[in-house]
């Protein structure tokens, strides 16, 4: 840590304004709402003070540069960083933005030959910004390689330091920072999102042709006790970096420049304030500031069969290039272009474009195979590797955690018993396999599935007397302990019920579905009963908002005194929930996972502003980078509790596309179902993205990875090699889904799930989701939704009064369904020669499906 000094100067511009301390480091940035300057507050981004290790904060503040160089390709790299500098101010009578900027003379100790230059200034335009403009140049007399030039941007992500009550939360949420990433050459960008998403964010990126073209962070920013990301850094040069570091290539090239003597290079970074709500400001503000803006749909994942729209404003594109063989299909006007990319096979691809201004560009993309596929070799991988047959075990018949490298299968009981990890993750794969076979039924898995419930989770989990849920296995190993943790009721509960809709559809179970509904209904009590006894009962957990659809199967069936005293206790806790303003604490206070959940309660209790301001918090916390890993992903990492398993989470890293994502996707998913004449653009992408991203972690062969980590600093870099909870966030996936069609102004429609055609007769909806069960047409206000089979297409008359529904049955066996269908024109429905009144609008047929077969129904109104 640099010697603290008094003289320290400061620039004052339209909407930023900064204070620089030692080496023309920025010690505060205070930014203002570009849309209200007058009116919003201004907002503090800079990180305060924090030591790690032999290092600290101090010495990594925007305005650091890392520089790595060398005289020849044999030698050494030599590293420094700015650890002083000359400042040259203008005078008391100029103004601080006038025709002289704020210029640094920067020193690096080792490095003599390369004298490095920095000037802030603001520049004008659509939207004023502050630049830092760095020369470097050769002052030597030999060539010179430089090998790294990083720019560090410790700026406040840190959460430690606050407690659970409302008013501490309130300050957690109101006061940190997101920061997201992303990294593609003159595309790329660093922008600090408040955790409340309210204006003002701050966008840093390069304002020069080059860009960016790798980032990581400080190695020993991740292995502290704090909980935060690190410290990140963008690098426009990092061939030195992951030389001295020892790490593999990363997404894009590692490059060095050259310097013959006298050469120089002025290198650009741009400060900008701006907003991202409702609007991509992001992109918005890329567009204005005349860089490439990208963004892709459905997802940067999706299905090699169905291809990827990557689509780019703020430049033209004038050359494509994918990484992989792949059909190209590419379009550009004078505000842009796009390029719709479908792959040969699956795998993932770096698209590049180069625009009029030659400036190189990168996205990066992962094409799955059919999520349907995805779904069936995920269940068959679970039971060839993952259930324990050990008769001698207290885990016989139990699923099983399992490093997916090696093979190794975690069946110790020591495992279970030294933290909450390793039943929760049993439990969820167990939860997918359910959600599978509701879908795709195997008598054969299905019986995995009952043993599992009655040899291992109702004797040794969950106590069937009083349906407590333990979280840890007993030092014996005989019985599980520590009952009050609420987390684990919920996928229990899931589980419960997805036998239930097995048994209610397919008949395979070892019990009839009213068991495995009763069973469901009294986990959920036991929840309220044990879970959240010595637990904060107001805030959120992960899959506590499945426990509406046991209500409405419990009206369904009859059960009317458990629904009474379930809806009882779900009522109650919807009212504790939006108690909070920012009720969104789990076992540490910064957790996302119980998004969904307070989401719904302000659903059920008509709170729209508790609606609103969990949407807009979720929003905050997911990217819309166009990286595969990033792109609607939640910002997480590892809070420092304990994982049972070896080396699964050991630092810092951020971990994306984990068992959160798609649960609290949901938020913004269900947000499709209403009518509406615009829905947020940057809403629907993120609800895309969300959805599909975490089906970039699961295999080829099946086998599934918790998350993947993008930051080549963390000790747990690249694909993890545990499943984890994967499960839980697969199984929304199945339970949720749809195919939609929406309306998109004057771009016509996007489309989610499915493939669309119209014409001047009717519409046609294919379905590519892997489920296959709901068909949402919102630009005509019209659904059809399946009890039961795989959606395979769905005609319907431009006049919405016939329709024709070809359906498949992947059972063995005869299946009775019920079809529901929504927004036909009329009231009644001609359905195999007998007349179907509507109800509010809502038709309900009936229909059998032959075993193994593809039928088609047509209805037609009268």
């Amino acid at each position: 840590m640099e010697d603290f000094s008094d003289d320290r100067s400061e620039l004052s511009g339209s909407l930023i304004s900064m204070e620089f301390g030692q080496s023309g480091r920025i010690s505060q940035l205070w930014a203002a709402d570009p849309v209200l300057p007058e009116e919003g507050e201004e907002f503090q981004f800079i990180l305060p003070p924090i030591p790690f290790g032999e290092e600290t904060s101090e010495d990594l503040l925007p305005g650091t540069i890392l520089l790595g160089v060398r005289t020849g390709p044999e030698d050494h790299w030599v590293f420094s960083r700015n650890s002083a500098s000359n400042t040259s101010l203008p005078s008391d009578d100029e103004d601080t933005f006038s025709a002289i900027p704020l210029t640094f003379e920067y020193d690096f100790p080792l490095i003599s030959d390369i004298q490095v230059t920095g000037k802030f200034y603001e520049q004008s335009g659509p939207i004023p910004q502050v630049v830092w403009e760095i020369e470097v140049r050769n002052r030597g007399k030999i060539s010179v390689e430089i090998g790294e030039l990083g720019f560090p941007l410790a700026l406040n992500n840190f959460y430690d330091g606050f407690g659970w009550n409302d008013e501490q939360l309130k300050k957690l949420w109101n006061s940190r920072l997101y920061v997201h990433k992303y990294i593609g050459g003159a595309a790329s960008y660093v922008y600090a999102q408040r955790m409340t998403s309210e204006p003002p964010g701050l966008l840093v990126c390069p304002g020069d042709d080059r860009g960016w073209e790798f980032c990581s962070s400080i190695p020993s920013s991740l292995t502290t006790p704090h909980q935060w990301e690190g410290i990140p850094v963008v690098y426009a040069y990092s061939r030195a970096t992951v030389e001295r570091e020892g790490w593999p290539r990363w997404w894009n090239d590692h490059t060095s420049l050259i310097l013959e003597p006298g050469d120089r290079r002025t290198f650009k970074v741009l400060f900008v304030p701006t907003e991202r709500d409702r609007e991509d400001g992001v992109n918005l503000a890329m567009t204005a500031l005349g860089r490439p803006a990208i963004r892709v749909l459905p997802s940067a994942v999706a299905p090699a069969d169905v291809g990827i729209a990557v689509e780019v404003q703020g430049a033209v594109p004038k050359r494509w290039f994918v990484s992989r063989d792949a059909e190209i299909q590419t379009d550009e006007d004078e505000e842009g272009g796009f390029c719709f990319v479908k792959p040969k096979e699956p795998g993932r691809a770096r698209v590049t474009f180069e625009d009029s201004f030659g400036r190189h560009s990168h996205v990066h993309l992962m094409f799955t195979e059919p999520i349907d596929k995805l779904i069936k070799r995920r269940a068959d991988y679970i039971v060839q590797n993952q259930v324990c047959r050990d008769g001698s075990s207290p885990l016989n018949h139990a699923i099983v955690q399992i490093q997916t490298n090696s093979g190794e299968a975690y069946t110790n009981f020591d495992e279970y018993s030294k933290g909450t990890s390793a039943i929760e993750c049993s439990v969820s794969d167990a939860l997918f396999l359910a959600a599978k076979n509701s879908l795709y039924p195997s008598s054969e898995e299905i019986k995995i599935l009952d043993a599992y419930v009655d040899e291992f989770l109702l004797k040794v989990v969950q106590n069937p007397g009083d349906m407590s849920v333990g979280s840890v296995l007993a030092e014996n190993g005989k019985l599980a302990s520590y009952f009050g943790r609420p987390m684990t009721y919920p996928p229990v509960f899931a589980l419960h019920h997805t036998l239930y809709q097995i048994a209610k559809a397919s008949g395979d179970t070892k019990h009839r579905p009213e068991k495995y509904l009763i069973r469901a209904a009294e986990t959920a009590l036991a929840m309220f009963q044990f879970g959240w006894r010595n637990y904060i009962h107001s805030v959120g957990i992960l899959g506590y908002p499945r426990v509406y659809r046991i209500l409405e199967d419990l009206t369904e069936e009859g059960m009317d005194n458990l629904f009474l005293k379930l809806e009882q206790h779900v009522t109650q806790k919807a009212s504790e929930m939006v108690k909070l303003q920012y009720p969104y604490a789990g076992e540490s206070v910064l957790d996302t996972s119980g998004f969904e959940a307070v989401y719904t309660a302000g659903l059920v209790l008509d709170d729209d502003e508790h609606m609103e301001r969990t949407l807009r918090c979720s929003f905050a916390a997911r990217s819309l980078a166009p990286s595969w890993w990033w792109y609607g992903s939640d910002k997480r990492s590892w809070d420092g509790t304990d994982i049972t398993w070896k080396n699964a989470l050991i630092d810092r890293g951020e971990t994306c596309l984990g068992h959160t994502n798609i649960p609290n996707a949901l938020s913004f998913f269900h947000g499709l179902d209403r009518d509406y004449l615009a829905l947020p653009d940057v809403y629907m992408r993120i609800a895309f993205g969300g959805m599909l991203g975490p089906w970039a972690l699961v295999r080829g062969d099946g086998a599934a990875s918790m998350c993947y980590c993008p930051d080549p600093s963390s000790k747990h870099f690249g694909y993890n090699p545990y499943t984890g909870t994967s499960g839980i966030g697969y199984y929304h996936y199945i339970q949720e889904v749809g195919a939609y069609v929406l309306p998109a102004g004057k771009e016509g429609v996007f489309t989610f799930g499915c493939h669309f055609q119209s014409d001047e007769n009717s519409y046609k909806v294919q379905p590519w989701d892997g489920v296959g069960r709901r068909v949402v047409l919102r630009q005509i206000g019209a659904e059809f939704e399946a009890s039961f089979g795989k959606i395979l297409e769905l005609e319907l008359d431009i006049q919405k009064s016939w329709f024709k529904l070809t359906i498949e049955n992947p059972a063995d066996k005869s299946i009775a369904i019920q079809l529901t269908v929504r927004g036909l024109w009329g009231s009644t429905l001609d359905w195999g020669g007998n007349s179907v009144q509507a109800k509010e609008g809502e038709y309900k047929l009936s229909a059998v499906l032959p075993p193994s077969s593809v039928q088609t129904f047509v209805g037609g109104s009268i």
